[in-house]
């Protein structure tokens, strides 16, 4: 599956807060890694909707799409599907029988850039809520 990397900028103005403020700092880190992981899996959902006619995902029930969650651990964030979809890999890589929809891969591609956009404007309200 895809991974999407963020980088941080504005790394001076960043480690000024964390030795002022590290408790908040912190906290505001973690709340941008979780918006984050919330708005990108909101993307995906959007791309399985939305689709094309030659990647569209099944949308039967929609469990495929409703079974999308992120998952936090530690200083990352996943986007994975349920253990309700395990279809959801065959879907995305594709089997003998069926051409890949790999609805994971185009959110990653067309998205990246608005991700980075939306976490950065996360961690400057953080900063300047903490007037650094």
């Amino acid at each position: 599956m895809p991974q999407i990397s963020l980088t941080i900028k504005n790394e001076a103005k960043i480690a000024r807060a964390w030795g002022k403020f590290p408790a908040e700092m912190a906290k505001a880190i973690a709340s941008t890694l979780q918006s984050s992981g919330v708005f990108m899996t909101g993307k995906v959902k959007e791309y399985i909707a939305a689709g094309t006619g030659m990647w569209k995902a099944p949308l039967d029930t929609g469990a495929l799409r409703r079974g999308i969650h992120p998952i936090f651990e530690s200083t990352k964030a996943y986007i994975r599907p349920s253990d309700a979809t395990p279809y959801a890999t065959y879907v995305h890589e594709g089997t003998g029988r069926m051409k890949a929809r790999p609805f994971f891969q185009i959110t990653a591609d067309r998205e990246a850039g608005s991700l980075q956009k939306f976490a950065l404007q996360q961690i400057e309200k953080a900063l300047n809520t903490l007037n650094v």
